[in-house]
């Protein structure tokens, strides 16, 4: 359990996926053209970042540990999860 007020691992996670659920949020009302558009300029940098923090997280997390499942469990699903960022269509 995390002490109150410390933010670990999975805080980050949730914060970028939060970002993530918001942008899409925004775009449900709009073209498929124009959602393509806002996940390439906006989602992707997310993307990235998420990215990154997966791949320095996961190298130091056991993977026994709760934590360490999760991130390997992101990192398997990991291509399925970018798909969208390719296209408008997919919600």
């Amino acid at each position: 359990m995390q002490p109150k007020g410390k933010t670990g691992k999975a805080d980050q996670a949730l914060a970028y996926i939060q970002q993530l659920y918001r942008i899409e949020s925004d775009i449900k009302e709009k073209t498929s053209s124009e959602k393509l558009t806002v996940r390439q300029q906006q989602s992707k940098p997310i993307i990235d970042k998420l990215k990154s923090w997966l791949d320095k997280s996961i190298a130091h997390s056991p993977p026994e540990s709760a934590i360490g499942k999760a991130l390997f469990y992101l990192h398997e699903q990991w291509p399925r999860l970018i798909r969208y960022l390719d296209s408008g269509i997919i919600r």
